[in-house]
């Protein structure tokens, strides 16, 4: 399996002259964040993306294992000890490995978001029935839905049909209809 090299990120902003600082600010990450792909060396598909778009480069090139021969616009032939890759870009099996790895990391990501929304639905069902049960008075839940519902997250939990228990459901379309009048 290829493995992600972060140091590939400072050889190309050294060659194009490009401080981390700079490269932080076009692809809207702190530095510290930039500092953290470098310490775990590891990154977002997202934010990885964003770093190939800046220097032109395809996702491979940070991949070790996958030599490729880059120039960067000012000709200066980027990665030591590279070779040219014979074939056509769509149909080098290397691209599609990747490709076909960088999908598996979509659908993780996929599932670690959703399993984040179920854990706040269950969360916050599980609170309302235990506020009920101690005898929170009407305050005390107005106070509680309001913090639970203007969760960002919540409405992405709602759409995608993790809040199952109907009364929340129901003080949630309420409090929805309050909020846009």
């Amino acid at each position: 399996m290829k493995s992600f090299n972060s140091l590939k990120i400072k050889e190309l902003c050294k060659s194009r002259n490009m401080t981390l600082k700079e490269l932080s600010e076009r692809i809207g990450l702190s530095q510290t964040g930039l500092q953290g792909i470098f310490k775990n060396n590891s990154t977002s598909i997202d934010t990885l993306e964003k770093i190939c778009q800046v220097f032109e480069v395809p996702i491979e090139f940070f991949f070790s294992g996958v030599e490729t021969n880059m120039v960067g616009s000012d000709g200066i032939t980027i990665g030591g000890k590279s070779q040219m890759i014979d074939v056509p870009y769509s149909e080098s099996p290397r691209i599609n490995e990747l490709e076909e790895q960088l999908e598996d990391k979509r659908k993780i990501i996929l599932y670690i978001s959703d399993r984040r929304l179920i854990d706040l639905a269950v969360t916050a069902e599980e609170f309302v029935k235990h506020f009920l049960k101690s005898g929170a008075g009407k305050e005390e839940m107005d106070k509680f839905y309001e913090i639970v519902f203007t969760r960002e997250l919540f409405d992405e939990a709602v759409e995608k049909g993790h809040v199952r228990d109907k009364d929340l459901l129901d003080r949630y379309a309420e409090w929805k209809k309050k909020r846009r009048v």
